[in-house]
């Protein structure tokens, strides 16, 4: 039988909102999770297991199975904040939580593609790192309340031009992905932003100069990391040398070959 959680209120009864995130083996899975109002939150581990527990943005919630799970795990709530740190889930679904701010899913085999966050126009903050995230970046684009994106350790492909209409974004980590560089993409707005693009790219001279001096017209003074350092990268030359002294003075590390 189905079961569907309903939230009360005088004088209306209305669906508690809920996503069912496929889980893809592995013993243990854990989730911390806020909600909109600060009420509790239900999640059905898919053994036989309900429980509730309160809001709170910075406890682990940690279930252990009997063995390898493969099944159904289902959330119920008006989840504004999600962080997950182990299991191998497919999170398409989460798109269900349309009032989700905070997304953070880190260290395991999630999979998927950008397709599941092109919903969450609520969000502010979404990092996906080492994960199996695949695709290119252009489900962002329509996310245009974010004001940090760090996309480390996924298996992402194409260029960066998702950010490119992202107006609030400070925060841009694009690391150790597949990414192509795109040019006049960082604008002033970047405090702070680290990049580290594909291995073997950037074999020419030339565009490791250009890439340099594209930073450089673009961006201001803030933290961040600029890498262009990988297998079979090509060395600055003289003529970035500026430009890689000027960010540096703005506050940026430059890291080359």
């Amino acid at each position: 039988m189905k079961r569907r959680l309903l939230n009360i209120k005088r004088g209306s009864i209305t669906p508690i909102k809920s996503a069912i995130l496929p889980f893809n083996g592995g013993t243990t899975a854990n989730m911390i999770i806020a909600t909109v109002d600060n009420s509790d939150w239900t999640i059905n581990w898919g053994d036989g297991t309900l429980e509730t527990y309160p809001s709170d943005s910075g406890v682990f919630r940690t279930h252990t199975y009997a063995s390898s799970f493969i099944g159904n795990v289902i959330i119920y709530g008006d989840v504004s904040y999600l962080r997950s740190s182990t299991g191998s889930y497919d999170f398409t679904n989460v798109v269900n939580f349309t009032n989700l701010d905070s997304l953070w899913l880190q260290n395991n085999q999630f999979t998927g593609n950008m397709s599941g966050v092109i919903s969450l126009t609520s969000l502010t903050y979404l990092f996906l790192y080492s994960t199996q995230f695949t695709g290119n970046m252009t489900g962002v684009t329509g996310l245009t309340l974010l004001t940090t994106l760090r996309l480390n350790s996924n298996q992402f492909t194409g260029d960066m031009s998702g950010v490119s209409g992202l107006s609030l974004l400070t925060t841009l980590y694009l690391i150790s992905n597949q990414f192509t560089y795109t040019y006049s993409l960082l604008s002033s707005g970047f405090v702070n932003f680290y990049i580290r693009l594909k291995s073997g790219e950037l074999s020419n001279p030339t565009d490791i100069d250009n890439i340099l001096i594209d930073i450089d017209n673009n961006t201001t003074s803030g933290g961040g990391t600029i890498d262009l350092r990988s297998t079979g990268a090509a060395s600055p030359t003289a003529a970035s040398a500026s430009a890689v002294s000027s960010l540096i003075s703005k506050g940026r590390t430059v890291l080359t070959n």
